[in-house]
Parts: structure tokens; sequence; C-alpha cells
């Protein structure tokens, strides 16, 4: 039954295709049988042409015939050209619209046009009336200072700044309160108390004994290892004989003496007479701010920072522009872990000299330490600006950018630091890494040679180069393994061992 159906089909097929066959032979006759006079009507020239046009039409196959003629059952479609975009012509009317809007004038730009207001969610308990809002008025740009004072009824005779400085104070005391530290403790003297057996006293407070200990040391021997520190000892001496002998015969003790005496006690280790003479100094002229000066260095010395920040704090009441003060409650305030204040002391240390290149320093250990990165870096710019031969500042600056993946600026800060210090190893070493990280492996293996002459007991550098010579030295490389684990062969270098490993396999 199946083959009856394909040959009742196949037969179908031929006779249609004959039946067109046909067809198209009686068109294709009648169309030569179509003469076209010589004459010049239109009409009859354009009907012959339709008719020729049609039968041509009619002649051609469509795709399904040609494809049953060739036998195929697939239609192979003709390819269509796709219109070009440019094929376009411009319209006259269309260059001149724009020629005519290219010499237009440029208009101004509002404020409304270029900061679009958005409308904000406003929350309920929040929203105003319109009528309240227009008499809630604001503080003006510029503050009306005479006014301020009137209102805020400023003493007579008071200086000005002072008067704003308090006012700043006790506001930045609320609003930044100091940091509380452990080592907050009471100077307390116990010279006319009774002495303590030991077995009351098991558990002693480290801190108030060193400075008890410190305190009692009337003495501290000087280190005299060359002969510089020889020459200078000798001289101080001198000038000390010198000082007392003039107030002996002359009988005359001014105040300036005994500071100066006081100082050079200290700075020979005789604590205890270097106290007594700044504390007759500060006695005799209280307005001294030396005497004050080479006494808290004392203070710090003997670890009383309470009483070296009374000192400095009497000396910025009376010379509000002493750097020198304003850094040192920094130093102190460092110390005790008060960052905050620190913070605050150096930056006023930096108003009054700018060119504080250490203050712009220990200010981003500071931000550093509480974790403003931006603040820091910035302030290690400023140091690097300041002084360039800063390579702790430098050193930082270029690390932060390390650790953050910006190759080409620590590039440029390693760069620097070698220009200042050429010898550096570690300089190289990052430098090296990162021309690794931006494929540049001529750059790094050289950086890693000279970090391996300038340290040859560097072993990152030796496993460095070995990583980037695996390909193209590959007996260089084991040679450099085989050194960066005789420097050091703990888990910290496992990663040689491995790639070592791996090296011997694939030279087998």
């Amino acid at each position: 039954i199946r083959k009856q159906k394909d040959i009742l089909e196949h037969t179908k097929k031929k006779m249609q295709r004959q039946e067109t066959a046909g067809a198209r032979q009686e068109i294709k006759e009648q169309t030569q049988a179509v003469s076209i006079p010589a004459t010049t009507n239109i009409d009859v020239i354009a009907l012959a042409v339709e008719t020729k046009t049609s039968s041509e039409a009619v002649t051609q196959l469509t795709p399904a015939e040609k494809a049953l003629e060739a036998g195929r059952k697939y239609v192979i479609l003709p390819n269509i050209k796709k219109r070009r975009r440019h094929d376009k012509k411009l319209d006259i009317a269309m260059i001149e619209a724009v020629e005519k809007m290219l010499v237009k004038p440029a208009g101004k730009l509002l404020k409304h046009a270029s900061l679009p207001q958005l409308n904000r969610v406003i929350e309920r308990e929040m929203k105003v009336p319109w009528k309240i809002r227009v008499y809630r008025a604001s503080l003006p740009n510029l503050l009306n200072f005479d006014e301020y004072k009137t209102r805020k009824r400023m003493p007579a005779g008071e200086d000005e700044r002072d008067w704003v400085r308090k006012i700043w104070n006790r506001w930045f005391d609320q609003v930044f309160p100091p940091t509380p530290d452990d080592s907050d403790h009471v100077d307390v003297d116990f010279r006319d108390q009774e002495p303590v057996d030991r077995e009351e006293n098991e558990k002693p407070c480290t801190e108030v004994v060193s400075n008890i200990l410190s305190q009692d040391v009337s003495e501290i021997e000087p280190i005299l290892d060359t002969p510089e520190n020889r020459q200078i000892y000798q001289i101080i001496l001198q000038e000390i004989e010198k000082l007392s002998g003039s107030d002996e015969t002359t009988n005359r003790h001014t105040a300036f003496d005994f500071c100066r005496r006081g100082a050079l006690y200290r700075k020979i280790g005789q604590l205890k007479k270097a106290e007594m003479d700044l504390n007759r100094a500060i006695d005799m002229e209280s307005d001294l701010l030396d005497a004050y000066w080479h006494r808290h260095l004392l203070f710090i010395l003997q670890d009383r920072k309470a009483a070296a920040l009374d000192d400095l704090k009497l000396i910025l009441t009376k010379n509000k522009h002493h750097p020198g003060a304003h850094r040192s409650m920094a130093e102190i305030n460092k110390q005790q872990n008060d960052t905050t204040m620190a913070i605050f002391n150096y930056s006023s240390a930096i108003k009054v000299n700018p060119s504080d290149h250490e203050a712009y320093f220990q200010r981003a250990q500071m931000y550093e330490q509480r974790g403003d990165m931006l603040l820091a870096m910035e302030d290690y710019a400023k140091a690097m600006k300041i002084m360039p031969s800063r390579t702790d500042a430098i050193m930082k600056h270029a690390m932060y950018y390390f650790e953050n993946g910006n190759w080409q600026s620590a590039i440029k800060d390693f760069t620097q630091m070698l220009k200042v210090d050429p010898l550096s190893a570690t300089a190289y070493l990052y430098r090296g890494q990162a021309y690794t990280k931006l494929n540049n492996w001529v750059s790094a293996v050289q950086d890693f040679s000279s970090a391996i002459h300038h340290d040859p007991h560097n072993w990152q550098a030796f496993f460095l180069r070995a990583c980037i010579l695996r390909k193209a030295h590959p007996r260089k490389a084991l040679q450099d393994f085989s050194v960066s684990l005789l420097l050091n062969d703990t888990e910290d270098n496992y990663l040689s061992y491995l790639h070592r490993g791996i090296l011997y396999d694939s030279l087998k």
C-alpha cells in the first residue's frame, strides 16, 4: 500500500509539472505573436512592455520549483543584500538645520537646569508647614562677631582669641571626649608616710612603682662610648663649673643661670640637681618659659606625664605659638593611647609651623592607627614634599599603593626611594613584585637581582627570581630555589620545596 501511495504522489507531481510547462509554452507563444507597430503611441508601447515583463515573470521558476527540478528536498533562498546605513544620502534641509543649530549662541546654564531638584521623601514627623518654614531662617553666611560677643557677654578686658579658645575647648571636650587610658594615675608622695611591710603589699602597681623608682634615681651614668661624646661631656662640665663659680664669686643668682645650669645637669644625667635648679629658676622668674620647658623634659624622663602636661599647658597659656610644646603634648597623648588629642595637638603644631615634616609624619601615623588611611596618605605625601629624603614616609606611602594593587603609583614611590637610598634592598624587592604584576619580567628580574646584590641573605628575592626563571632558565631557577631554602627552610618558605619538586619532575 505504501508503494502505491508513493507511485500516486509521484504521478501527481509529474502531471502538475507538465501542466505548468504547457501553460508557460502557451504564454510564450502568445507573447511572440504580439507585434508592436512602429507608432508613437505611448500607451501601446507601455502595454507591450507590461506583457513582456509579465511573461518573463511567469517563465522564471520559483525557488520551490527549482528545488523540485534539481531533486532536492530543501529550498535555497537567494542572498538578500542588506541596505547600508551610510548609503542614505543626507538631505540639504537637514544639513542647513544642523548648521543653523551650531551657529546659535550658547545659552546660560541656570541652577535649576544644572542641578535638578529631586523629590525627597520626608518623614511625617519631620514635615514642617510652609508658613512656619518661611520664618525659620538659618544662620547667616558671615557671623557677626560683635553681636555674638554682646549676646554671649564676653568679659571686658579679655583677649578675644583666649575667650574663643575657651569656648572651642569646652565644645571640643564635649564632642570628642578623651580616650580612656588604663595607665592614668595620680602621683602620690610616699615620703611622709610610714613604711609598708612586704606581706601587706603583695600586688604592687607596676606604674606607680616605676614612677617612684625613677624619681628616687638621682643620677644616670652618661654614655661615653665615642671620643665625640667624651668631648661634649667635658665641655658641659666646664660650663657647669663656670656657672657655679660665677655664682659663688659674685653672689648673684639669676633665674637664667639656674635654668641654664639645670638644663646642663639634665643632659649629663644629674636629675636631682637639674630639678632643684629649674625649680629655683621658676620660683625667681615665673614667666621664664625655658625653665618650664626643661623641667617638663625632666618629668618625661622620670615618666611623670601629668606634671609634664601641666608645664606644657602653662607654656601654651603664655605663648600659643610654641610649636615644641604642641609637639611634646601630642607625644605624651600618643604614649597614653589618646589618639584624638594627639591628632589635635599635632594639627596645632602644624598650624604654628607648616614646615614641620615630623609633625606631619606623626599625625599620619595617628590617622593610620585610627583607620583614616586617606588622611594618613595626605600627611605622608606632605612630609615627603617638605623633606624629600624622608625614606620612612616614602616607604609608608609606597606600601599603601602596593597593598591596594595600584602598581604604577607604587613603582613611582619605590623609584623615588631608590633615588634617595640606592642601597635599599627592600625597595628593589617590592618594586620587582610590582613589575611582576604588570608582566614586566625583565625589569622584575633586574630588581630581584639588585635586591640579592645588596642583601645576599634575602631568601624572598631568590624565591621570586626563581619563579620568573622557571620556564626560561630552569637550571638557574633550581639554583635560586635551593639557595632560598638554604637561607630559610621553615614553613614560611614551603613554596620553594613545591616549585623545586615540580622542576625536578619536568627535567627528568
